[in-house]
């Protein structure tokens, strides 16, 4: 079984430390919430380099000790802030099911993340869900709904060029009707002298 240099002992140490945290300063406490940001983000993070390395079986248990940290009968941070690491715990459970080869389960995270990632104000980048429902979605067969999810990506990757470019004089729109089918903002040449 493969393992990382320290990892066991870094996340024991991380749990120990929140737990005494908590007990003397209680779940709101800004520092408390902060660490138990961070130890749910070390949580997914170990779980990816996990699952790189085709340990399913500790991946999915570091994303069940963080999946259980979020649910926990002691509500740390915001609601929104618990969705967001949520979100983020189910789109890493639906990649080692996806890897697994079990694309129904894999299917059923990535659509929580999504329902999630809807609901908060704090994701911060939805595409990512977006592009691995697509992939599910295609592997599945499924490739008019997976193209609807690419479509969303594209969409949300030209709004931030569009409205920066709007701004720009001499540039067209990725929006508008003169744009090129890549929908990049195309600079008029310089006007010549």
């Amino acid at each position: 079984m493969a393992t990382i240099d320290g990892l066991t002992e870094t996340l024991s140490f991380m749990e120990t430390s929140l737990a005494q945290r908590v007990k003397a300063f209680g779940p709101e406490e800004q520092e408390t919430v902060k660490q138990w940001k961070k130890l749910n983000t070390e949580y997914n993070i170990a779980a990816m380099k996990y699952l790189q390395m085709e340990e399913f079986d500790l991946a999915l248990e570091l994303l069940n000790r963080a999946k259980q940290l979020i649910s926990a009968d002691v509500k740390f941070g915001e609601a929104d802030d618990r969705r967001k690491l949520m979100a983020i715990t189910y789109n890493n459970m639906s990649c080692l099911f996806k890897r697994k080869g079990l694309l129904k389960t894999s299917l059923g995270y990535a659509e929580k993340a999504l329902k999630l990632e809807t609901q908060s104000s704090k994701v911060d980048n939805p595409a990512c869900t977006h592009l691995n429902l697509c992939a599910i979605l295609s592997c599945l067969g499924r490739h008019q709904h997976a193209l609807e999810h690419c479509q969303v990506i594209y969409k949300a990757a030209l709004l931030p060029l569009a409205c920066a470019r709007e701004r720009e004089p001499g540039t067209i729109s990725p929006t508008s009707r003169h744009s090129r089918p890549s929908g990049l903002a195309i600079r008029s040449p310089p006007p010549a002298t």
